[in-house]
C-alpha cells in the first residue's frame, strides 16, 4: 500500500511538472513577437510608392455619405511586377486582398473588387498583368463610425516583404 501511494504522488508530480512546462511553452510561443514584423510607411496623394512587387500612387480620393453609409472611392495607378502574396496567400496578385480602409475605433473594411474607371470589374488576367493600370477601389463603412473618429481615417496596404510572411510593410495614406 505504501509503494502505491508513493507511486501515485511521484506520477502526479511528474504530470504536474509536464503540464506546467507545456503551458509555459505555449505561453512563450503565443506571445513571441518578431522584433519588427510590420513597418509602417506613410505616403501622400500622387506620391509614387515603390516596392519589389508593385509600384503605385493614389491619384484621387472621394468620400460621400449615402444614408448610414460612408463611401470612400480611391483611384490608383499601379504596376505589379510579380505576385506579392497579398492577403497571406502565396502567389496572389490581387492587391485588393491587401488594402483596407482604417477608421479609428470603427470598422475596418476591405475594398470591393478592383474596377476600371468606367465601373467594369477587372478580370483575373487583367489583375495579374504587369502592365501599368488605373484602378478604382470602393470602401464602405458606417457613417456614424466615420463621423465620430478621433483621428484621420487611412487607406492601408499591407505588402509582405517575403514569402515566409515574417515581415510586412504597411503603406498608409491619411484621409481627411
Amino acid at each position: 500500500m505504501k509503494w502505491h501511494k508513493k507511486t501515485n504522488w511521484v506520477l502526479g508530480g511528474v504530470l504536474l511538472v509536464l503540464i506546467v512546462l507545456f503551458v509555459a511553452k505555449q505561453y512563450y510561443t503565443v506571445n513571441q513577437v518578431a522584433k519588427h514584423p510590420i513597418h509602417e510607411k506613410f505616403f501622400l496623394k500622387n506620391q509614387l510608392v515603390k516596392s519589389d512587387s508593385v509600384n503605385f500612387s493614389v491619384t484621387n480620393v472621394k468620400t460621400k455619405t449615402v444614408g448610414n453609409e460612408r463611401r470612400v472611392i480611391v483611384t490608383m495607378r499601379l504596376q505589379q511586377f510579380k505576385p506579392s502574396h497579398y492577403g497571406n496567400m502565396k502567389g496572389n496578385r490581387n492587391i485588393t486582398h491587401a488594402m483596407w480602409l482604417n477608421v479609428p475605433y470603427g470598422f475596418s473594411n476591405m475594398s470591393t473588387p478592383m474596377q476600371h474607371t468606367d465601373g467594369r470589374q477587372f478580370s483575373k488576367r487583367e489583375v495579374a498583368s504587369q502592365q501599368e493600370k488605373t484602378a478604382v477601389f470602393n470602401f464602405t463603412t458606417r457613417a456614424g463610425d466615420y463621423k465620430l473618429r478621433n483621428a484621420p481615417a487611412r487607406l492601408s496596404i499591407l505588402i509582405p516583404d517575403n514569402d515566409k510572411f515574417t515581415s510586412f510593410t504597411k503603406y498608409s495614406m491619411l484621409l481627411s
